[in-house]
């Protein structure tokens, strides 16, 4: 079966993104008794797109709204265990416009920094912390892979729960390259593997928490 080709006006830089993100309660605080639950899966089974032989591949719901057609940058969403991510989005990929300054993502604000480099800050406020200000913790560059580490707490009183919950989020950030065109995967899209890289550089913002 022959997929429709689409063509960019302007090249789009794509970042593929693996999130980790689970909670857990004070009887698994030592590490020890959720290793297996921190633990990263190895593989993936994508729906979100790929890129092969230098050819990008886009599910075809990526086309729904107008955010594709200002996009300077597109991710491919892979998520662990989904019904522990509490900031998934209705639309598996994200369109950016980075031109437009900095541009919130998950946890993160990113601005287009040119010549395909991305500056990443934290946005505090939507971990939960209050700080006066983001600041800059990572810059993405073309080939590399970024791993990013960060957890908090939640007090009980503000989730309803009675005891306080603590989150762990790991982020794995992969430049693919930019790209003039892509093929569109028609829906139900066959889910393809993928296997999770090695980072080339760590961001460990990790805190102690009790």
């Amino acid at each position: 079966m022959k997929h429709e080709t689409i063509s960019f006006t302007k090249p789009v830089a794509v970042i593929q993104a693996f999130h980790h993100h689970y909670d857990y309660l004070k009887d698994l605080r030592r590490f020890e008794e959720r290793k297996e639950l921190a633990a990263w899966q190895k593989t993936f089974q994508s729906t979100s797109g790929y890129v092969v032989g230098g050819e990008l591949f886009l599910p075809e719901n990526i086309m729904n709204g107008d955010s594709l057609k200002l996009a300077t940058h597109i991710t491919l969403e892979d998520i662990q265990h989904p019904s522990h991510y509490h900031f998934k989005q209705s639309q598996p990929n994200h369109c950016l416009n980075l031109q437009t300054g900095l541009v919130e993502y998950d946890s993160f604000k990113l601005k287009d920094l040119g010549a395909e480099n991305v500056e990443i800050q934290l946005h505090w406020s939507f971990m939960g912390y209050f700080e006066p200000e983001q600041y800059k913790i990572a810059e993405l560059q073309p080939n590399m892979v970024l791993e990013i580490r960060r957890n908090r707490v939640v007090n009980g009183t503000l989730t309803g729960r009675k005891e306080r919950t603590y989150t762990e989020a790991f982020t794995i950030l992969q430049h693919l390259g930019s790209f003039t065109q892509a093929t569109l995967l028609r829906t139900p899209t066959t889910p393809k593997e993928k296997a999770l890289p090695h980072p080339t550089k760590v961001v460990d913002l990790m805190k102690h928490l009790y």
